[in-house]
Formats: structure tokens, sequence, C-alpha cells
């Protein structure tokens, strides 16, 4: 929490410079700061208070001088309640707003959710994260009222179930879904979503024990999916990712995240390299079942540039297919306890291109794979060998030589 001494001099000055985008996370902020801020300023179009302790007092104040609002985060202020949602119905207040944050609110009920939704039905973006009592009817009336919704976030909400998911279908121009930590989802949703909601193009559906390879059928009708994210789903197997790759949206996936799915193997590996040609960040972390023949059909995967294998079970024989994944620069081999010296000289005559590399906790690792990091990647700035117990005063050296290197641009993955 951060405490600003809000004098009237400093409210007048602060005033000048937030006529458009007003943020005050974390801020000790008090409700006549705020209430003479938006009096002063009634063209804001962003306000972030999350993580305050504004009362009902700030959001009658919103709901009288915020018809410019587009974008509002009350994300983590519990100390407003429903009777201060009441008062922004009845004034009609935020009536404009495209951008909405609740998360952590954990203080609202239906009765909140639905003048909400009275007053905000022109809702783009809706974050509902970290509320472990948010109702099926909660969101449902959120829904219902925002038809235009493109973009919806439900992290750790683990109550909800299909019926409110049914609703959220109905938003015709969702492009975003973000779900994660529900274990009551099921393949009844991801049939809804890929009939009505054709333009899809980023999914997390994160640690939902429920999702299987039937729901990955439904998925892969998905035209324009671009981003996925299946970590932490366990029933998630060889059909299901086959059904992913050969589906419409296969050959226009670029980011995949499989971590944790502990059915994933070989197979799966080959279907992705014949299909997923624009692949360009796979994580495959956790992965246990995949061997080096798996290994093997990654090098068919031209456009790839992240791979991710922590605890993969990747052993020597598999890193010499690995260096010839022409794109590669960003590699993640952390706790992978096969690899030795040798595997690591073998991957790196080829991987030429690597910028980015973790071989923290492999405990066969000594100096002279570093050495051998240091002579062959001339691109490599990042370097994480922690836990790795056989490197000595040379590899300390080296480490710190590549760390001095420039840094180059890695983009990295969305999901």
């Amino acid at each position: 929490m951060y405490y600003i001494s809000w004098n009237s001099v400093a409210i007048d000055n602060y005033l000048l410079m937030c006529h458009i985008q007003l943020t005050l996370h974390h801020c000790c902020c008090q409700d006549q700061v705020l209430s003479k801020i938006l009096r002063k300023c009634q063209a804001i179009i962003l306000l972030d208070v999350s993580y305050t302790r504004i009362s009902n007092a700030s959001i009658c104040s919103l709901a009288r001088h915020s018809s410019t609002l587009r974008w509002l985060s009350l994300a983590y202020c519990c100390s407003f309640t429903e009777k201060g949602l009441y008062y922004l119905e009845a004034c009609h207040g935020c009536c404009r707003l495209s951008h909405l944050d609740l998360s952590g609110c954990v203080q609202i009920s239906f009765n909140g959710y639905s003048s909400m939704a009275s007053c905000c039905s022109e809702l783009r973006t809706l974050i509902l994260n970290d509320l472990p009592t948010l109702t099926d009817s909660c969101l449902s009336v959120l829904s219902e009222n925002n038809h235009n919704l493109q973009k919806l976030s439900v992290v750790d909400c683990p109550t909800l179930t299909d019926i409110a998911f049914e609703a959220v279908a109905m938003c015709i121009n969702l492009n975003m879904l973000k779900i994660e930590g529900n274990s009551n989802l099921t393949e009844t949703t991801l049939r809804a979503l890929s009939q009505n909601c054709g333009r899809l193009k980023h999914m997390r559906i994160k640690n939902c024990a429920q999702v299987n390879n039937t729901s990955l059928g439904f998925l892969s009708s998905l035209h324009n999916l671009t981003v996925l994210n299946l970590s932490q789903c366990p029933r998630v197997g060889e059909s299901g990712i086959k059904s992913l790759a050969e589906g419409n949206c296969g050959p226009k996936l670029r980011e995949l995240n499989l971590s944790s799915c502990s059915l994933v193997g070989d197979r799966s590996l080959q279907k992705l390299a014949q299909r997923c040609c624009c692949l360009l960040y796979l994580n495959l972390s956790y992965c246990n079942s995949i061997t080096n023949e798996g290994l093997e059909y990654l090098s068919g995967l031209p456009s790839l540039i992240s791979l991710d294998l922590t605890a993969a079970n990747v052993q020597d024989q598999g890193l010499i297919s690995l260096g010839f994944i022409d794109m590669l620069q960003q590699l993640s081999l952390s706790e992978n306890t096969a690899i030795t010296d040798k595997g690591i000289q073998m991957l790196f005559q080829h991987a030429e291109l690597l910028q980015d590399l973790d071989i923290s906790h492999c405990p066969l690792l000594t100096d002279a794979a570093i050495l051998a990091l240091a002579n062959c990647c001339s691109y490599l700035t990042s370097l994480n060998v922690a836990g790795c117990p056989k490197r000595g005063y040379q590899g300390y050296f080296l480490h710190a030589q590549i760390h001095s290197r420039s840094w180059w641009c890695i983009a990295f993955p969305t999901l």
C-alpha cells in the first residue's frame, strides 16, 4: 500500500495530468480525494482504483461524474457494498463502460451484479478473477446484458458450472476466454462455445479436470483459434490432440500450452508436426510420457521459436533432434535429470539462434556444458544454471560472460 500526502495544492497539480487516465492502484486514496478528482476531471476515460479502500461514497461519485468513463478497475476493493452499486444503477452511472474488472470483490452478491448489469450494457471486457463464491446466476446476468462481450476472464471461480458458460456462449463476438481452476466445466460448455463463438482466438482452459479428448474435438472446429492453454487438464491425451491438430484450428495455432498433461505422448507431437505449421510457442513441461522418438517430430515445426520441456524426461539422444529446430530461440530443459554435458554439446552444434536457455536443476551438467554454450551460441544472452551442483569456478565465469552480451529482443508467449 502506497501512502500519498494529498493536500489541496497536490490535488490541483495532479488534476492537470489526469484528464484522460487516472491510476491509483495500491494507493491510500480517500473518498473525498477521489470525489474531488472526479468532479474536476469529468473527461476521464480510464480509472484504476484497484487494491484501494474506497467506499460507497466513491461509488456514488462515480455515478454522478462518470459519463465519459470507458475503463474501470475496482479489483480487490472490498470496502464498498452493494448499496453503492444500487446507487450506480439508479443514477445510470458508468453506462458507457467497455472494460470492467471486479476481481476479488467477494462482497458482491447476485443483487450487486444485477445492478452492474443494468447500468453497464456495453461491456467488451469483463474480468471476474479470484471470486470463489461467484455463482452461475451472477455471471449469467452480466452475460445476458452484454451481448457484445469480447473478452472474459473467470480465473479461480470454482463454483461456476456449464449453466453460466452456456449463457456466456450467447456472446457471439467473444474472442478471448480465460477459465482456470474449475472442475465443473465439461464438454457441454465447449460444445456451446464452438457452435456459437466462431470468433474465439485466445482460450485458456487451465486446471479444468473434466476437460477431455471429446472436448478438444469441439474446439477443433474454431477457425480463428490461435492461442490455446490446456495446462493441468489431466484427461487431455493423444486422441484429443489428434482431433485438435486435424481440425480447422490446427494450421492456425500459434501458441499451445500442454503443461502437466501427462497423457500427451509421441503420437501427439507427430500430429502437431504434421498439421500445426504456424506453431511458435509450445509448452510440454511435465509431459513425462514423451520419448526421444517424440522429440524427433518437433524438428518438423519450421516456425517454432519457444519450447518448454521442463521435467519432460528429456535425454541426450532427444537433444540432438532439438538442435534441428531451425528457428528456436528460447528453450527450457530445467529439471531433466538425465541430461549430460555430451547432450548439451550435441544440441548446440546446430542450435545457432538460441538466445534464452534454462538448464537449471540438471544435476549431471558441469562446466563443460557451459563452455560448449559459450563457444557455440553467439546469440545466447540469458542462461539459467541454478541448481547444477557440479558447476565450478570456470562455469561461474562463463555464465557471467554470457550475460554480459547485448540483449536481443525475444517475444514471449501470451498464454
